[in-house]
């Protein structure tokens, strides 16, 4: 009996270390992606898209910094919650 626990122990943890993996990379995919945007839209005028279209989906890429905002910041606070919790 005690072998199945230890068993299902094992599986628990190791299931729980893919679990803050995964956060951690949408967290930084969510920076990252936040970064590229910036430099596309600092360069967008120039080389990629034109100010007519920019103007257009300005407000798109408004909603997805705070989509990604919120992504980070979650990963953050229940990361410092679970850190207090032990």
């Amino acid at each position: 009996m005690s072998e199945q626990v230890n068993i299902s122990q094992m599986e628990e943890i190791e299931n729980d270390k893919l679990r803050w993996k995964n956060r951690r990379r949408m967290a930084w995919t969510s920076l990252i992606s936040m970064i590229s945007i910036t430099f596309i839209m600092i360069l967008a005028p120039e080389f990629i898209i034109s100010i007519p279209k920019m103007q257009v989906i300005s407000e798109f890429v408004t909603w997805f910094y705070f989509a990604c905002t919120g992504i980070i910041g979650a990963y953050m606070g229940v990361t410092t919650y679970a850190h207090l919790k032990k």
